[in-house]
């Protein structure tokens, strides 16, 4: 079992500052075996990593964090711009028909501009049989979400919910 790091961002987000070289280099020197560059609503870095990553002995998953009208969303293993600002389910079932998979990213986190879900944004569309075979995780820890708490309520909605926890252990 490897480990990684599926919540990325590089210059080629607004709130992204390393390079993706950079990004590859220090994730090979911390020993992550797997990582995905989820830049806002922006697929050229993830491709770019995606090229680079065997010069690193990394795997990168394709991804983009797209901002639907209901907050920001990980999509994965996509290698295609997704439309911004559609519904959360209609962008979830574009992820799905594109053969990727969805992560709600610090969901119920405020502070900094973050856009992040709802937990009765994620609890109606994962009514969607569809929705919910392809919504298959949320993000229980954020480092940058100012509100702490945010992680801990996240953490007890992927419990509830008994859906896969993307989080630091």
């Amino acid at each position: 079992m490897g480990l990684a790091d599926l919540h990325i961002h590089t210059i080629y987000s607004y709130d992204g500052t390393a390079s993706v070289p950079a990004v590859l280099r220090r994730a090979h020197q911390i020993g992550l075996d797997v990582i995905a560059i989820t830049d806002h609503d922006e697929i050229a870095g993830s491709l770019k990593a995606l090229e680079l990553a065997p010069n690193y002995g990394l795997e990168v998953v394709p991804a983009i964090e797209v901002t639907t009208a209901e907050g920001d969303l990980l999509t994965l293993n996509v290698t295609e711009k997704i439309q911004r600002n559609l519904s959360l389910i209609e962008t979830v079932l574009k992820v799905r028909e594109l053969g990727g998979f969805c992560i709600a990213p610090h969901p119920m986190a405020g502070g900094m501009g973050m856009k992040s879900l709802s937990a009765y944004s994620i609890l109606k569309a994962l009514r969607n049989p569809e929705v919910a075979q392809t919504l298959i995780a949320i993000e229980t820890y954020n480092a940058t979400a100012i509100d702490k708490m945010s992680n801990h309520y996240a953490g007890v909605l992927a419990d509830q919910l008994n859906i896969t926890q993307n989080s630091q252990q």
